[in-house]
Protein backbone atom coordinates (compact mmCIF):
# COMPACT_ATOMS: atom_id res chain seq x y z
CA UNK A 1 0.00 0.00 0.00
CA UNK A 2 2.83 2.53 0.13
CA UNK A 3 2.81 5.13 -1.96
CA UNK A 4 6.11 6.98 -2.24
CA UNK A 5 6.74 9.74 -4.84
CA UNK A 6 9.86 9.59 -6.63
CA UNK A 7 11.31 13.03 -6.99
CA UNK A 8 13.92 15.13 -4.58
CA UNK A 9 12.86 15.49 -0.91
CA UNK A 10 11.73 19.06 -0.28
CA UNK A 11 13.67 19.53 2.59
CA UNK A 12 17.12 18.58 1.99
CA UNK A 13 16.93 17.96 -1.66
CA UNK A 14 18.50 14.71 -1.90
CA UNK A 15 16.85 12.24 -3.90
CA UNK A 16 15.44 8.59 -2.91
CA UNK A 17 14.48 6.21 -5.88
CA UNK A 18 10.59 5.04 -5.94
CA UNK A 19 11.65 1.11 -4.98
CA UNK A 20 14.52 2.57 -2.90
CA UNK A 21 12.09 4.99 -0.69
CA UNK A 22 9.29 1.64 -0.20
CA UNK A 23 11.81 -1.24 0.86
CA UNK A 24 13.74 1.43 2.97
CA UNK A 25 10.07 2.24 4.65
CA UNK A 26 9.35 -0.59 5.29
CA UNK A 27 10.88 -0.77 8.77
CA UNK A 28 10.06 2.93 10.18
CA UNK A 29 6.38 3.44 8.59
CA UNK A 30 5.31 0.08 8.76
CA UNK A 31 2.38 0.47 11.35
CA UNK A 32 1.05 2.92 8.78
CA UNK A 33 1.41 0.84 6.05
CA UNK A 34 -0.85 -1.77 8.24
CA UNK A 35 -3.70 0.75 7.78
CA UNK A 36 -5.42 -1.56 4.96
CA UNK A 37 -5.37 -4.54 6.69
CA UNK A 38 -7.57 -3.04 9.96
CA UNK A 39 -10.03 -1.88 7.81
CA UNK A 40 -11.67 -5.85 6.38
CA UNK A 41 -12.62 -7.08 9.46
CA UNK A 42 -14.45 -3.54 10.96
CA UNK A 43 -16.02 -2.05 7.64
CA UNK A 44 -20.16 -2.99 9.49
CA UNK A 45 -19.06 -1.15 13.10
CA UNK A 46 -19.52 1.91 11.27
CA UNK A 47 -21.36 1.39 8.20
CA UNK A 48 -18.85 2.99 5.93
CA UNK A 49 -17.89 1.60 2.28
CA UNK A 50 -14.90 -0.13 1.91
CA UNK A 51 -13.79 2.20 -0.83
CA UNK A 52 -13.73 5.24 1.79
CA UNK A 53 -11.49 3.53 4.53
CA UNK A 54 -8.96 2.03 2.14
CA UNK A 55 -8.60 5.72 0.38
CA UNK A 56 -8.53 7.04 4.06
CA UNK A 57 -5.35 4.19 4.96
CA UNK A 58 -3.80 4.92 1.55
CA UNK A 59 -3.59 8.66 2.31
CA UNK A 60 -2.74 8.24 5.86
CA UNK A 61 0.24 6.11 4.65
CA UNK A 62 1.59 8.49 2.42
CA UNK A 63 1.34 11.40 4.42
CA UNK A 64 3.30 9.56 7.18
CA UNK A 65 6.25 7.82 5.19
CA UNK A 66 6.84 11.28 3.09
CA UNK A 67 6.76 13.34 6.28
CA UNK A 68 9.05 10.57 7.46
CA UNK A 69 11.40 10.81 4.26
CA UNK A 70 11.03 14.68 4.38
CA UNK A 71 12.93 14.29 7.85
CA UNK A 72 15.92 12.57 6.89
CA UNK A 73 16.44 14.84 4.08
CA UNK A 74 16.84 17.26 6.79
CA UNK A 75 19.79 15.17 8.36
CA UNK A 76 21.46 14.51 5.56
CA UNK A 77 20.59 10.63 5.73
CA UNK A 78 19.12 10.06 2.07
CA UNK A 79 21.74 9.02 -0.64
CA UNK A 80 20.25 8.81 -3.90
CA UNK A 81 19.65 5.62 -5.72
CA UNK A 82 19.94 3.29 -2.43
CA UNK A 83 17.19 2.01 -0.60
CA UNK A 84 17.23 4.08 3.05
CA UNK A 85 17.90 2.46 6.43
CA UNK A 86 15.54 4.00 8.66
CA UNK A 87 17.24 2.54 11.47
CA UNK A 88 20.10 5.47 11.02
CA UNK A 89 17.56 7.43 12.70
CA UNK A 90 17.36 5.54 15.84
CA UNK A 91 19.44 7.04 18.34
CA UNK A 92 21.50 4.42 21.10
CA UNK A 93 21.69 5.20 24.49
CA UNK A 94 22.35 1.98 26.15
CA UNK A 95 25.05 1.59 28.86
CA UNK A 96 25.39 2.08 32.67
CA UNK A 97 23.43 5.35 33.97
CA UNK A 98 24.83 6.62 37.94
CA UNK A 99 22.75 8.05 40.15
CA UNK A 100 24.21 11.65 39.78
CA UNK A 101 22.92 11.92 36.50
CA UNK A 102 26.05 11.05 34.51
CA UNK A 103 26.72 8.53 31.56
CA UNK A 104 26.29 6.34 29.98
CA UNK A 105 29.11 4.34 30.68
CA UNK A 106 30.46 1.40 29.87
CA UNK A 107 31.48 0.40 33.00
CA UNK A 108 29.04 -1.80 35.34
CA UNK A 109 30.23 -0.81 39.13
CA UNK A 110 28.76 -3.46 41.89
CA UNK A 111 25.20 -3.47 42.44
CA UNK A 112 24.23 -1.97 39.08
CA UNK A 113 20.75 -2.92 38.51
CA UNK A 114 19.65 -4.21 34.33
CA UNK A 115 16.54 -2.47 32.68
CA UNK A 116 15.77 -4.08 29.66
CA UNK A 117 13.52 -2.87 26.73
CA UNK A 118 11.71 -4.41 24.02
CA UNK A 119 8.68 -4.01 21.85
CA UNK A 120 8.02 -1.56 19.26
CA UNK A 121 8.79 1.91 17.77
CA UNK A 122 8.14 3.55 20.85
CA UNK A 123 10.97 1.12 22.91
CA UNK A 124 13.66 2.47 20.70
CA UNK A 125 12.35 5.87 20.43
CA UNK A 126 11.35 6.40 17.06
CA UNK A 127 11.35 10.37 16.43
CA UNK A 128 13.55 10.96 18.92
CA UNK A 129 16.38 13.78 18.03
CA UNK A 130 18.82 13.41 21.10
CA UNK A 131 19.70 10.46 22.88
CA UNK A 132 18.51 12.31 26.34
CA UNK A 133 15.08 12.60 24.46
CA UNK A 134 15.20 8.14 24.76
CA UNK A 135 12.64 6.57 26.57
CA UNK A 136 14.70 3.96 27.58
CA UNK A 137 17.55 6.72 28.75
CA UNK A 138 15.04 8.34 30.36
CA UNK A 139 13.75 6.20 32.62
CA UNK A 140 17.41 4.48 33.30
CA UNK A 141 18.47 8.25 34.43
CA UNK A 142 14.81 8.57 36.84
CA UNK A 143 15.83 5.02 37.96
CA UNK A 144 18.92 5.47 39.15
CA UNK A 145 18.88 8.79 40.93
CA UNK A 146 15.55 7.31 42.73
CA UNK A 147 17.20 4.07 43.58
CA UNK A 148 20.29 5.50 44.44
CA UNK A 149 22.17 3.21 42.58
CA UNK A 150 23.30 2.57 38.83
CA UNK A 151 21.55 1.60 36.46
CA UNK A 152 22.33 -0.28 32.82
CA UNK A 153 19.85 0.11 29.65
CA UNK A 154 19.14 -2.80 27.16
CA UNK A 155 17.67 -1.82 24.55
CA UNK A 156 16.65 -4.81 21.79
CA UNK A 157 13.23 -3.37 20.41
CA UNK A 158 12.44 -3.00 16.85
CA UNK A 159 10.29 -0.81 15.29
CA UNK A 160 6.75 -2.28 13.25
CA UNK A 161 7.25 -5.15 16.19
CA UNK A 162 3.62 -6.76 16.71
CA UNK A 163 3.69 -9.12 20.28
CA UNK A 164 3.88 -12.38 18.48
CA UNK A 165 7.49 -11.00 16.85
CA UNK A 166 8.50 -10.16 20.73
CA UNK A 167 9.58 -13.54 21.44
CA UNK A 168 13.30 -13.07 19.42
CA UNK A 169 13.76 -9.91 21.74
CA UNK A 170 12.69 -11.34 24.49
CA UNK A 171 15.82 -14.11 24.57
CA UNK A 172 18.12 -11.19 23.58
CA UNK A 173 17.41 -9.30 26.57
CA UNK A 174 17.34 -12.50 29.08
CA UNK A 175 21.00 -12.94 27.93
CA UNK A 176 21.67 -9.49 29.34
CA UNK A 177 20.40 -10.94 32.88
CA UNK A 178 18.00 -7.89 33.34
CA UNK A 179 16.03 -7.22 36.40
CA UNK A 180 13.35 -5.59 35.21
CA UNK A 181 12.05 -5.40 31.25
CA UNK A 182 10.30 -2.62 29.63
CA UNK A 183 7.97 -3.97 27.30
CA UNK A 184 5.97 -1.43 24.53
CA UNK A 185 3.41 -3.33 22.04
CA UNK A 186 0.03 -2.95 20.88
CA UNK A 187 -0.03 -0.40 18.20
CA UNK A 188 1.32 -2.53 15.39
CA UNK A 189 -1.34 -5.23 16.19
CA UNK A 190 -4.16 -3.42 15.73
CA UNK A 191 -2.80 -2.39 12.54
CA UNK A 192 -2.28 -5.44 11.61
CA UNK A 193 -5.51 -6.84 12.28
CA UNK A 194 -4.51 -9.08 14.94
CA UNK A 195 -7.69 -9.51 17.50
CA UNK A 196 -7.26 -7.89 21.02
CA UNK A 197 -7.97 -11.42 22.20
CA UNK A 198 -5.04 -13.09 20.71
CA UNK A 199 -2.53 -10.49 21.16
CA UNK A 200 -3.45 -10.59 24.59
CA UNK A 201 -2.94 -14.39 25.33
CA UNK A 202 0.45 -13.90 23.59
CA UNK A 203 1.52 -10.60 25.71
CA UNK A 204 0.21 -12.88 28.88
CA UNK A 205 3.19 -15.97 27.69
CA UNK A 206 5.63 -13.45 27.37
CA UNK A 207 5.05 -11.85 31.20
CA UNK A 208 5.00 -15.30 32.54
CA UNK A 209 8.37 -16.23 30.72
CA UNK A 210 9.98 -13.16 31.81
CA UNK A 211 8.23 -13.21 35.60
CA UNK A 212 9.18 -16.77 35.65
CA UNK A 213 13.15 -15.89 35.52
CA UNK A 214 12.39 -13.47 38.18
CA UNK A 215 12.69 -10.55 36.23
CA UNK A 216 10.30 -8.10 36.72
CA UNK A 217 8.15 -6.68 34.44
CA UNK A 218 6.48 -3.17 33.36
CA UNK A 219 4.16 -3.41 30.35
CA UNK A 220 3.21 0.10 28.56
CA UNK A 221 -0.06 -0.99 26.76
CA UNK A 222 -1.39 0.05 23.46
CA UNK A 223 -1.87 3.89 23.08
CA UNK A 224 -4.81 5.57 22.10
CA UNK A 225 -4.61 5.44 18.12
CA UNK A 226 -7.40 7.55 17.96
CA UNK A 227 -5.30 10.76 18.38
CA UNK A 228 -3.37 9.85 15.55
CA UNK A 229 -4.87 13.02 13.08
CA UNK A 230 -3.73 11.55 9.88
CA UNK A 231 -5.82 9.13 10.02
CA UNK A 232 -9.19 10.14 8.77
CA UNK A 233 -12.48 9.41 10.03
CA UNK A 234 -13.99 7.35 10.36
CA UNK A 235 -10.93 4.84 10.19
CA UNK A 236 -9.76 6.96 13.30
CA UNK A 237 -12.43 6.14 15.38
CA UNK A 238 -12.13 2.44 14.42
CA UNK A 239 -8.78 1.97 15.26
CA UNK A 240 -9.07 3.91 18.14
CA UNK A 241 -12.01 1.40 19.67
CA UNK A 242 -9.84 -1.23 18.49
CA UNK A 243 -6.86 0.04 20.63
CA UNK A 244 -8.64 1.00 23.31
CA UNK A 245 -10.02 -2.39 23.77
CA UNK A 246 -6.48 -4.17 23.28
CA UNK A 247 -4.95 -2.27 25.90
CA UNK A 248 -8.12 -3.16 28.64
CA UNK A 249 -7.23 -6.88 27.45
CA UNK A 250 -3.58 -6.64 27.90
CA UNK A 251 -4.13 -4.43 31.39
CA UNK A 252 -6.00 -7.12 32.96
CA UNK A 253 -3.63 -10.00 31.31
CA UNK A 254 -0.13 -8.51 32.55
CA UNK A 255 -1.87 -8.33 36.32
CA UNK A 256 -2.84 -11.85 36.15
CA UNK A 257 0.92 -12.93 34.95
CA UNK A 258 2.91 -11.07 37.76
CA UNK A 259 3.69 -7.86 36.07
CA UNK A 260 2.85 -4.41 36.42
CA UNK A 261 0.68 -2.28 33.76
CA UNK A 262 0.57 1.11 32.59
CA UNK A 263 -2.45 2.10 30.58
CA UNK A 264 -1.16 4.92 27.81
CA UNK A 265 -4.34 5.36 26.08
CA UNK A 266 -5.90 6.37 29.70
CA UNK A 267 -2.67 7.70 31.31
CA UNK A 268 -1.12 9.44 28.23
CA UNK A 269 -2.99 9.62 25.00
CA UNK A 270 -5.37 12.37 26.48
CA UNK A 271 -2.76 14.87 26.01
CA UNK A 272 -1.56 14.28 22.02
CA UNK A 273 -5.24 15.11 20.73
CA UNK A 274 -4.65 19.05 19.95
CA UNK A 275 -1.03 19.20 20.19
CA UNK A 276 1.21 18.64 17.69
CA UNK A 277 4.43 18.92 19.31
CA UNK A 278 3.83 15.84 21.03
CA UNK A 279 4.16 14.35 18.15
CA UNK A 280 7.26 13.31 15.98
CA UNK A 281 6.72 15.17 12.10
CA UNK A 282 5.02 12.53 11.15
CA UNK A 283 2.41 12.66 13.50
CA UNK A 284 1.97 8.98 14.00
CA UNK A 285 5.19 8.26 16.55
CA UNK A 286 6.02 10.44 19.50
CA UNK A 287 8.29 13.54 19.71
CA UNK A 288 10.86 13.90 22.24
CA UNK A 289 8.35 15.71 24.08
CA UNK A 290 5.47 13.04 23.85
CA UNK A 291 8.13 10.48 25.13
CA UNK A 292 8.90 12.31 28.36
CA UNK A 293 5.14 12.40 29.00
CA UNK A 294 5.06 8.62 28.51
CA UNK A 295 7.97 7.72 30.49
CA UNK A 296 6.64 9.98 33.44
CA UNK A 297 3.49 7.61 33.56
CA UNK A 298 6.00 5.06 32.96
CA UNK A 299 8.89 5.88 36.01
CA UNK A 300 7.23 4.97 38.97
CA UNK A 301 6.43 1.14 38.01
CA UNK A 302 10.21 0.57 36.55
CA UNK A 303 11.43 1.92 39.70
CA UNK A 304 9.25 -0.41 41.32
CA UNK A 305 10.39 -2.99 39.42
CA UNK A 306 14.06 -2.91 40.01
CA UNK A 307 13.71 -2.51 43.49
Amino acid sequence: MTTMVDKKARAGGAGVSRRAARRGARLATRPAIGFGAVTAGLVGAVGASMLTLVHQAREASSTIETAALGAAAVRGLLVDGQPFDWQSLVLNGDGVYLPDGSGPQTTAPAGTRVLGVVGDSLSIGFGCITVDELPGVRMARGAAASLHRPVRLVTVGIAGSTTAELTGQVKRVLAEMPDAVVVTVGANDVLHRCTPRHAARELRTIVEELRARGVGVVVATCPDLGVVLPIGQPLRRIVGAWSRDLAKKQERVVTAAGGAPVALARLVSPAFYGHPDLFYVDHFHPSGQGYAKATAAILPAVIDALR
